[in-house]
């Protein structure tokens, strides 16, 4: 979406999503309206032309180009820079921080015995597949 460089586009106000307002929701959490107006997986709202309050618009639905206020030491615009500015030394304040979910190809522990036992039985598979193709074979030789 082209950005304006006057705000004549650019809605005003933010519009809360109530349950009266109709329209769809979408696999990736985008509420859209019948006009074409939308809000975004946080709730945020973006108006027909595809402008957020900031100027902010999305291109290809995940992609968010913020507005010229946007604040990228913080990863926010400036009045929400509260509920930001201390996230860092919140994560190092919590005990239960685990650095490897942000690693990636992460597999919680749990889930890893059940990856394994998965790639054996994929791996068993493909080798009695191999087996009976083997055999399929053998069989055609002894034929011709």
């Amino acid at each position: 979406m082209e950005k304006l460089e006057n705000n004549e586009k650019i809605p005003k106000n933010k519009r809360i999503k109530t349950d009266d307002i109709k329209g769809s929701l979408d696999e990736d959490g985008f509420f859209t309206t019948p006009n074409g107006s939308f809000w975004d997986c946080d709730g945020e709202y973006f108006n027909r032309f595809g402008f957020d309050i900031h100027g902010g618009s999305y291109i290809n639905k995940l992609d968010y180009i913020p507005g010229p206020d946007w604040l990228d030491e913080y990863g926010c615009y400036p009045e929400d820079i509260e509920k930001y500015k201390n996230i860092e030394d919140d994560l190092d304040d919590n005990e239960d921080f685990d650095e490897n979910l942000f690693k990636e190809n992460f597999i919680p522990d749990k889930n890893k015995k059940s990856l394994k036992n998965k790639k054996k039985s994929k791996k068993k598979k493909e080798e009695d597949e191999d087996e009976e193709w083997e055999e399929i074979n053998e069989s055609e030789d002894e034929n011709n």
